[in-house]
């Protein structure tokens, strides 16, 4: 059986009581993202409690958050920012490289949505954006994720990476001293977990640290 994708975002939006037009509007969107995203299948896509997105190698290159603090819709972009009503530009942290400059595009309210679609722009931004992502040579083969519109994007392990992933960001965004005062009472070891093998628990602030400190290099 076919995996509706369509059906998961419009009950998604019917359980927070969003308008009908936004909820389809969500559709469109997700549509040119699958349609404008270089190298597709080696991501993954998913509808979880408060987030729609579309993921690689643990980043957003497209979301629809909502009823949490990263509310609002975020589209990975090339360098050059477009000047759009009511987008923000937020630093893609994780793929700063000089040769690779990707930044997040950030709409804050989700009404705005329909005003996305049509933005050719835009979309040629968000395209150029995820081969440069993909294409980095940043990552080993084996780590990719890959999405299939069949099936849909049931693995809980993903949804974990993306919610470890924004503690990250959030962490990077608190000023360093802050870092440190928690580091100081952190556990030198990190807590392991049992899945199937023995993996662990990687400290947030640890992972901010090395990357506040490398720089993006």
């Amino acid at each position: 059986m076919a995996y509706d994708w369509e059906n998961e975002l419009t009950q998604w939006f019917s359980r927070y009581g969003i308008s009908e037009d936004i909820s389809w509007a969500s559709v469109a969107f997700f549509q040119k993202v699958f349609e404008n995203t270089k190298g597709v299948y080696n991501a993954w896509f998913g509808v979880h409690l408060s987030t729609i997105s579309i993921i690689v190698y643990g980043i957003y290159l497209a979301a629809i958050c909502f009823d949490c603090k990263d509310e609002g819709v975020w589209l990975l972009v090339d360098h050059s920012p477009l000047d759009i009503d009511g987008i923000e530009y937020r630093p893609e942290i994780f793929s700063n490289n000089p040769k690779y400059p990707l930044i997040w595009a950030y709409l804050k309210s989700i009404s705005g949505l329909p005003g996305l679609i049509s933005n050719k722009a835009l979309w040629a931004s968000f395209s150029r954006a995820t081969e440069k992502y993909i294409n980095s040579g940043r990552f080993r083969n084996g780590d990719s994720f890959h999405i299939d519109l069949d099936k849909g994007q049931s693995e809980e392990s993903i949804e974990d990476e993306v919610t470890f992933h924004k503690k990250v960001v959030c962490s990077l965004r608190d000023d360093p001293w802050m870092r440190w005062e928690r580091l100081k009472t952190a556990p030198v070891m990190p807590k392991r977990i049992k899945i199937v093998s023995t993996s662990f628990i990687r400290n947030i602030d640890v992972v901010a640290e090395v990357l506040y400190r490398a720089n993006g290099k």
